[in-house]
C-alpha cells in the first residue's frame, strides 16, 4: 500500500517515455519524407525553369521570323 504512489508514478514514467519515444520515431521519420518533397519540389523547378528558358527563346525566333522571316507582310517587302 504504502508503495502504490510510487508504482503509479514509475508506471506513468514509463508510459511518458514511451510516448516520447514514438514522437521521436514519427518526427524523424516525417522530416525524411520532407527533405525528399523537397529535393523532388526543387528539381522540378529546375526543370520547369529550363522549360520555360527554351519557351522564351522559341517565342523570341518566331517573333523575329515573322518580323524579317518574308511571311507576306507588306513593310517586309518595302524594306527589302
Amino acid at each position: 500500500m504504502r508503495h502504490t504512489p510510487l508504482i503509479a508514478l514509475c508506471t506513468f514514467a514509463l508510459l511518458g517515455a514511451v510516448f516520447s519515444g514514438a514522437l521521436y520515431l514519427k518526427i524523424g521519420n516525417s522530416k525524411q519524407i520532407l527533405a525528399a518533397e523537397l529535393f523532388s519540389s526543387q528539381d522540378r523547378a529546375a526543370r520547369l525553369q529550363a522549360d520555360l528558358a527554351v519557351a522564351h527563346e522559341q517565342t523570341g525566333s518566331l517573333k523575329e521570323s515573322r518580323l524579317h522571316g518574308g511571311s507576306g507582310c507588306r513593310s517586309c517587302f518595302q524594306i527589302r
